[in-house]
């Protein structure tokens, strides 16, 4: 069993806490016993391991736990609207970490961040890093994972422009086709082009439940309702 680092150890400390922290909640049987549950938000390990995380960054140097450090910084700055710190980490992990294969953890991650902006400038805010990471970086994973992230964050999750948002997607596909991000791509490229509304639905084959074999388009202008369910 690896030895843990002092960075894991912090981070594992972190999420007991968070467990302990949180457990009168999740064990509450109905809503309106958890409505009854007041936390003491002067123990939130948000706030108390915010510091410590920091601390570690700053003394970590160039390694890889201090990026995650830096991660971690920023994530509990952002849920603690922080912008403070949130700004330190993001302009550390830049300058220190830009040319490591590490800076696509936090390129995949930028899409989802900084929503207390509004929206343009943070579409702004949040491309100029990607393209900066993207022109940097060396590594065609990296590459790859800045420029689906410009994809992502344009396309909103399927609220913004899908139209710009695959432009992206196809340029990862055409240059990155056997990265995670390239098959990803494809998915979502596919996805943009058939599973919408006026398009016909893809052509599938399954099994009824006495065992008949029967493909979707059998039922083509007939109102036909899917249930997809399965275990976990």
């Amino acid at each position: 069993r690896a030895k843990q680092s002092a960075f894991q150890k912090l981070q594992a400390a972190y999420y007991q806490a968070l467990n302990e922290y949180y457990k009168p909640l999740q064990s509450a049987k109905t809503p309106e016993e958890a409505a009854k549950i007041k936390l003491d938000p002067k123990k939130d390990p948000n706030r108390l391991y915010a510091p410590k995380f920091l601390h570690y960054a700053e003394s970590a140097g160039k390694t890889q736990d201090a990026f995650q450090a830096w991660l971690m910084v920023e994530q509990l700055a952002q849920q603690g609207q922080d912008t403070k710190d949130e700004e330190k980490a993001t302009a550390e992990i830049m300058a220190k970490f830009i040319d490591t294969p590490w800076i696509g953890q936090f390129a995949t991650a930028l899409p989802y961040s900084d929503y207390s902006l509004p929206h343009d400038a943070r579409v702004k805010k949040l491309s100029a890093l990607l393209i900066k990471i993207g022109n940097t970086t060396k590594l065609d994973s990296v590459k790859a994972s800045a420029l689906y992230a410009r994809g992502q964050l344009i396309g909103g999750e399927g609220q913004g422009d899908p139209a710009s948002a695959a432009r992206f997607y196809r340029e990862v596909l055409a240059k990155y086709p056997d990265t995670p991000e390239g098959k990803r791509a494809k998915g979502d490229i596919f996805e943009m082009e058939n599973l919408v509304v006026g398009k016909p639905a893809p052509d599938i084959e399954a099994t009824d439940q006495d065992g008949v074999k029967f493909k979707l388009s059998d039922y083509r202008g007939k109102v036909v309702v899917l249930d997809f369910w399965g275990f976990w």
